[in-house]
């Protein structure tokens, strides 16, 4: 379980460098363009800073991590990351010293207290199908305990091999025992 705000990595990146000494040279510059008498420079100082600050958030820098930045005046060359929402991590690709690229996924971060389930409905059972219904959800891992949900999905194609279709349904799940990849019946 991790909660929003909590740090979960820190993170060298020289474009991440860059874009604090960016924000700084457009804080200064801000700074010291305030006294000018054309409006239209003191306006494009603020929209630099905006734009540099804008930067610095796409990288998950809080606005507290960014005030302290201002107050430093110089770059921090480990950053923390922190998470963004409240959840349980469900993959985790971040180790220290691991290479990272920008487009990599470092940790997957899930609220569990409400889950999807996947059921295949043979097609010649679909005509009985409709989003609305309620389902029941029975497990291994529980017997004799059923879980209710409801329908709020039905996938627009045909699994041509098995001849089912997927829906999807939602479960509240408030105690947490409904956990991802379970199989059950639907």
């Amino acid at each position: 379980l991790v909660r929003k705000g909590q740090p979960l990595f820190t993170l060298y990146s020289q474009e991440l460098v860059s874009a604090q000494e960016e924000y700084l040279l457009a804080v200064k510059a801000n700074v010291q363009i305030q006294d000018s008498p054309l409006r239209e420079v003191r306006h494009q100082t603020t929209q630099m800073v905006q734009s540099a600050h804008d930067r610095l958030r796409l990288w998950t820098m809080t606005d507290k991590q960014i005030d302290e930045l201002t107050r430093r005046g110089k770059p921090q060359t480990y950053v923390t990351i922190s998470s963004p929402v409240t959840g349980y991590v469900i993959d985790k690709k971040a180790f220290k010293g691991t290479l990272v690229k920008p487009e990599m996924t470092l940790y997957a971060i899930a609220d569990l207290s409400t889950v999807w389930v996947k059921a295949e409905v043979f097609e010649y059972e679909m005509p009985f199908v409709q989003v609305g219904q309620q389902g029941i959800l029975t497990l291994a891992d529980y017997p004799g305990e059923t879980f209710q949900g409801k329908i709020t999905f039905i996938y627009p194609y045909l699994n041509q091999e098995a001849r089912t279709n997927t829906v999807r349904l939602v479960f509240k799940n408030p105690k947490l025992r409904l956990k991802p990849d379970m199989y059950g019946t639907v």
